[in-house]
């Protein structure tokens, strides 16, 4: 199963897959009566946070290239496949082996807000 699209790349099944929905809101004001209104500006963002391990050079390349972009395209697993545009933050590349062969694998990590 395909949980996560980067601009139509398909990248290898992540080892960790989370999604959040959040409001972004605005300004609260509290009335006489004590009421409190909240200007609600988006309603259900997305944050997804998605790790690889084991990645070789050659995916790492093609999963950053796709989030290098100002804005992603991201299609994602929640029950059923959704859509959003997202950036991509909070990014983490961190070497975890190199074989006899000099091949080197990493584990990789983003988050993708909408």
């Amino acid at each position: 199963m395909n949980l996560i699209k980067l601009n139509g790349y398909t990248p290898p099944s992540p080892s960790t897959f989370e999604v959040n929905f959040a409001d972004v809101n605005g300004e609260k004001t509290q009335v006489e009566d004590g009421t409190t209104f909240i200007e609600q500006v988006r309603a259900d963002v997305p944050e997804i946070k998605v790790g690889w391990t084991n990645l070789t050079q050659e995916e790492v390349e093609a999963i950053t290239s796709e989030c290098a972009q100002a804005i992603v395209n991201v299609d994602f697993y929640y029950g059923t496949m959704l859509s959003a545009k997202c950036t991509c933050s909070e990014r983490s590349l961190k070497l975890k082996a190199i074989d006899n062969n000099n091949v080197t694998y990493w584990n990789l990590s983003f988050t993708l807000e909408g």
